[in-house]
């Protein structure tokens, strides 16, 4: 199901304007979990985990790729993302690439407890499997990310739908195919705005 583009408009008015806005947040939150299923809401991380969304996009005649990740806390407020591009050899890759960004991003954080989300389930399935079963194109990518991911606490693989993983697809997206790597802080780029309103997220709008 998707949201009714009226709907859409509303959370993104309230997340401009914040105080200026008629409607209060949690009226605007409230029509949206009556709209959306829950498989295709994004859920804030139990306090003291952060959540880190990656996706990647990749086009087959150009090879060309790119990923993108967000990280949020259990408040729901933006704390980091980024775009970068690439070159692969299959979609699957791009996706294990965003992976590995999106745990380099939340180390550079200092993240210690996260829970990763990917809407792939190929990359979460090698993530689960301590045998390496599956896509061999990803085997060298897999085993650097579990060599990354030993240094967190604790981490979390966990699959979820596209709808609920906007966000790191928007991220994904900026990268154009063409700029190498854009980073941002707590202000997100413009065209982000209207992804993280649709979460129903506190975070700011880029100036």
């Amino acid at each position: 199901m998707v949201v009714p583009q009226a709907l859409t408009l509303l959370l993104e008015k309230l997340f401009l304007y914040g105080e200026n806005c008629v409607l209060p947040r949690v009226l605007l939150l409230v029509l949206l979990l009556l709209f959306l299923p829950p498989h295709a809401l994004w859920r804030v991380p139990p306090h003291p985990y952060i959540k880190v969304n990656v996706d990647g996009a990749w086009k087959k005649d150009s090879l060309q790729g790119g990923v993108g990740c967000c990280l949020r806390d259990s408040r729901g407020r933006l704390l980091a993302g980024m775009s970068k591009a690439t070159l692969r050899n299959s979609a699957v890759e791009v996706e294990a690439e965003a992976v590995l960004e999106g745990l380099i991003l939340a180390k550079e954080k200092n993240c210690q407890k996260i829970i990763l989300e990917s809407d792939s389930m190929d990359v979460v399935s090698c993530m689960r499997n301590e045998n390496l079963r599956g896509n061999w194109r990803i085997i060298p990518i897999i085993l650097e990310i579990r060599r990354l991911s030993s240094w967190f606490t604790s981490v979390k693989w966990e699959w979820v739908s596209r709808q609920a993983n906007q966000a790191a697809h928007a991220a994904a997206a900026l990268s154009n195919m063409r700029v190498r790597t854009l980073r941002w802080a707590s202000q997100p780029p413009p065209s982000m705005v209207r992804v993280l309103a649709k979460d129903g997220l506190p975070c700011p709008p880029s100036n």
